[in-house]
Protein backbone atom coordinates (compact mmCIF):
# COMPACT_ATOMS: atom_id res chain seq x y z
CA UNK A 1 0.00 0.00 0.00
CA UNK A 2 1.45 3.28 -0.82
CA UNK A 3 2.24 6.28 1.57
CA UNK A 4 2.14 9.86 1.33
CA UNK A 5 5.33 11.63 1.67
CA UNK A 6 6.17 14.03 4.04
CA UNK A 7 5.61 16.43 2.10
CA UNK A 8 2.02 15.81 1.49
CA UNK A 9 2.13 15.47 -2.20
CA UNK A 10 -0.35 12.16 -2.74
CA UNK A 11 -3.01 13.92 -0.31
CA UNK A 12 -2.57 17.25 -2.20
CA UNK A 13 -3.36 14.88 -5.76
CA UNK A 14 -5.84 13.38 -3.78
CA UNK A 15 -7.40 16.71 -2.76
CA UNK A 16 -6.82 18.09 -6.74
CA UNK A 17 -8.01 14.90 -8.39
CA UNK A 18 -11.49 14.78 -5.55
CA UNK A 19 -10.17 11.14 -5.21
CA UNK A 20 -11.54 9.06 -1.94
CA UNK A 21 -8.40 7.79 -1.03
CA UNK A 22 -4.16 8.34 -1.17
CA UNK A 23 -4.19 4.87 -2.76
CA UNK A 24 -6.57 5.98 -5.56
CA UNK A 25 -4.17 9.23 -5.73
CA UNK A 26 -1.41 7.17 -6.41
CA UNK A 27 -2.81 5.21 -8.66
CA UNK A 28 -3.61 8.52 -11.03
CA UNK A 29 0.05 10.04 -10.41
CA UNK A 30 1.63 7.03 -11.56
CA UNK A 31 -1.03 6.51 -15.13
CA UNK A 32 0.00 10.28 -15.74
CA UNK A 33 4.08 9.79 -14.99
CA UNK A 34 4.01 6.63 -16.67
CA UNK A 35 2.16 8.34 -19.95
CA UNK A 36 4.65 11.61 -19.31
CA UNK A 37 7.98 9.24 -19.29
CA UNK A 38 7.37 7.95 -22.52
CA UNK A 39 7.77 11.49 -23.92
CA UNK A 40 11.33 12.02 -22.50
CA UNK A 41 14.71 10.31 -23.06
CA UNK A 42 16.02 8.43 -19.76
CA UNK A 43 18.47 11.66 -18.94
CA UNK A 44 15.26 13.66 -19.12
CA UNK A 45 13.35 11.58 -16.59
CA UNK A 46 16.47 11.53 -14.21
CA UNK A 47 16.69 15.36 -14.36
CA UNK A 48 12.39 15.71 -13.63
CA UNK A 49 12.51 12.88 -11.06
CA UNK A 50 15.32 14.68 -9.11
CA UNK A 51 13.40 18.08 -9.29
CA UNK A 52 10.05 16.36 -7.86
CA UNK A 53 9.54 15.54 -4.27
CA UNK A 54 11.41 11.95 -3.45
CA UNK A 55 8.41 9.52 -3.16
CA UNK A 56 6.64 11.09 -6.46
CA UNK A 57 10.30 11.07 -7.93
CA UNK A 58 10.18 8.00 -7.31
CA UNK A 59 7.10 7.08 -8.85
CA UNK A 60 7.95 8.76 -11.88
CA UNK A 61 10.53 5.86 -12.28
CA UNK A 62 8.99 3.05 -11.11
CA UNK A 63 9.44 -0.09 -12.94
CA UNK A 64 10.60 2.35 -16.17
CA UNK A 65 12.10 0.44 -18.63
CA UNK A 66 13.87 2.52 -21.12
CA UNK A 67 12.31 2.12 -24.87
CA UNK A 68 12.48 5.14 -27.55
CA UNK A 69 11.05 8.08 -26.80
CA UNK A 70 7.70 9.36 -28.57
CA UNK A 71 6.67 12.61 -29.32
CA UNK A 72 4.45 14.78 -27.28
CA UNK A 73 0.95 14.66 -28.49
CA UNK A 74 -1.65 17.26 -27.48
CA UNK A 75 -2.96 17.47 -24.02
CA UNK A 76 -6.42 15.61 -25.21
CA UNK A 77 -4.62 12.89 -26.51
CA UNK A 78 -1.86 12.16 -23.81
CA UNK A 79 -5.40 12.14 -21.05
CA UNK A 80 -7.11 9.42 -22.73
CA UNK A 81 -3.49 7.46 -22.76
CA UNK A 82 -3.00 8.23 -18.51
CA UNK A 83 -6.55 7.10 -18.37
CA UNK A 84 -6.69 4.07 -20.48
CA UNK A 85 -3.42 3.02 -17.92
CA UNK A 86 -6.43 1.83 -15.52
CA UNK A 87 -9.70 0.90 -16.17
CA UNK A 88 -11.47 2.47 -13.63
CA UNK A 89 -12.91 5.35 -15.44
CA UNK A 90 -13.45 7.86 -12.12
CA UNK A 91 -9.92 7.27 -11.53
CA UNK A 92 -8.42 10.11 -13.97
CA UNK A 93 -10.53 12.68 -14.76
CA UNK A 94 -10.26 14.81 -17.92
CA UNK A 95 -7.85 17.70 -16.08
CA UNK A 96 -5.91 14.47 -14.47
CA UNK A 97 -2.81 15.73 -15.91
CA UNK A 98 -2.41 19.92 -14.75
CA UNK A 99 -4.08 17.94 -11.38
CA UNK A 100 -1.18 16.07 -11.28
CA UNK A 101 1.07 18.64 -12.14
CA UNK A 102 -0.07 21.16 -9.28
CA UNK A 103 -0.32 18.47 -6.85
CA UNK A 104 4.02 17.43 -7.25
CA UNK A 105 5.20 20.60 -8.35
CA UNK A 106 9.34 20.37 -8.68
CA UNK A 107 10.76 21.84 -5.40
CA UNK A 108 14.30 22.41 -6.62
CA UNK A 109 16.94 20.23 -4.53
CA UNK A 110 20.56 21.35 -4.50
CA UNK A 111 22.25 24.53 -5.09
CA UNK A 112 21.09 25.47 -9.30
CA UNK A 113 18.19 27.20 -8.01
CA UNK A 114 16.95 26.59 -11.35
CA UNK A 115 13.79 24.68 -12.79
CA UNK A 116 15.37 21.31 -14.84
CA UNK A 117 15.25 22.05 -18.53
CA UNK A 118 13.94 19.30 -21.70
CA UNK A 119 15.75 20.53 -24.38
CA UNK A 120 13.98 23.32 -26.71
CA UNK A 121 10.99 22.59 -28.74
CA UNK A 122 9.98 19.81 -25.78
CA UNK A 123 6.05 19.89 -25.19
CA UNK A 124 6.74 19.10 -21.60
CA UNK A 125 5.71 22.65 -20.61
CA UNK A 126 2.44 22.37 -22.62
CA UNK A 127 1.29 19.15 -21.21
CA UNK A 128 2.05 19.95 -17.38
CA UNK A 129 1.24 23.34 -17.40
CA UNK A 130 -1.70 23.43 -14.45
CA UNK A 131 -3.93 26.71 -16.16
CA UNK A 132 -6.78 25.59 -15.01
CA UNK A 133 -9.31 26.83 -12.79
CA UNK A 134 -9.28 26.07 -8.93
CA UNK A 135 -10.78 22.17 -7.87
CA UNK A 136 -14.51 22.61 -6.80
CA UNK A 137 -13.27 21.97 -3.32
CA UNK A 138 -10.52 24.54 -3.49
CA UNK A 139 -13.13 26.80 -4.80
CA UNK A 140 -16.18 25.81 -2.67
CA UNK A 141 -13.20 26.72 0.64
CA UNK A 142 -12.59 30.08 -1.21
CA UNK A 143 -16.48 30.57 -1.17
CA UNK A 144 -16.54 30.17 2.23
CA UNK A 145 -13.83 32.38 3.15
CA UNK A 146 -15.28 34.76 1.01
CA UNK A 147 -18.71 34.88 2.32
CA UNK A 148 -17.69 34.67 6.15
CA UNK A 149 -15.38 37.63 5.75
CA UNK A 150 -18.36 40.08 4.21
CA UNK A 151 -20.91 38.68 6.93
CA UNK A 152 -18.47 39.68 9.51
CA UNK A 153 -18.37 43.25 7.73
CA UNK A 154 -22.23 43.29 7.38
CA UNK A 155 -22.11 42.05 11.47
CA UNK A 156 -19.74 44.90 12.30
CA UNK A 157 -21.95 48.06 10.63
CA UNK A 158 -24.79 46.66 11.78
CA UNK A 159 -23.68 46.38 15.71
CA UNK A 160 -21.82 50.13 15.21
CA UNK A 161 -24.94 51.64 13.92
CA UNK A 162 -27.07 49.77 16.92
CA UNK A 163 -24.55 51.41 18.97
CA UNK A 164 -24.41 54.97 17.61
CA UNK A 165 -28.20 54.90 17.81
CA UNK A 166 -28.41 53.65 21.08
CA UNK A 167 -26.17 56.55 22.40
CA UNK A 168 -28.35 58.79 20.23
CA UNK A 169 -31.20 57.76 21.92
CA UNK A 170 -30.18 57.99 25.52
CA UNK A 171 -28.80 61.44 25.06
CA UNK A 172 -32.53 62.19 23.83
CA UNK A 173 -34.57 60.58 26.53
CA UNK A 174 -32.19 62.47 29.11
CA UNK A 175 -33.16 66.06 27.43
CA UNK A 176 -30.02 66.70 25.56
CA UNK A 177 -30.43 67.93 22.10
CA UNK A 178 -29.08 66.22 19.83
CA UNK A 179 -26.74 68.36 17.31
CA UNK A 180 -28.11 66.60 14.23
CA UNK A 181 -31.75 67.48 14.95
CA UNK A 182 -30.67 71.40 16.51
CA UNK A 183 -32.37 73.86 14.93
CA UNK A 184 -30.11 75.59 12.41
CA UNK A 185 -32.30 78.65 11.44
CA UNK A 186 -35.17 80.43 13.27
CA UNK A 187 -37.35 79.46 10.32
CA UNK A 188 -37.17 75.47 10.87
CA UNK A 189 -40.11 73.99 11.05
CA UNK A 190 -41.32 72.20 14.44
CA UNK A 191 -38.26 72.89 16.27
CA UNK A 192 -37.49 75.34 19.24
CA UNK A 193 -36.47 78.64 18.64
CA UNK A 194 -32.84 79.52 18.61
CA UNK A 195 -32.55 81.27 22.14
CA UNK A 196 -31.42 85.03 21.36
CA UNK A 197 -28.28 86.18 23.30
Amino acid sequence: MPRANSSGSLLDAREELSLPTTNAAYAAVLAVFVTFRAQLTAEQALVFADALPAVVGAMLLREWQVEPTKPFGDRGTLTREAQRFRPDPTLLPDSGIADTARSAPPHRRGTAGTAPRYGSGSGWRNVMSTEKPPSPKRAGKAAIVIVSAVLLIVVAIFIGLNLQHAKTLREEQAGQVVPANSPKTEKDLGSSPIPRR
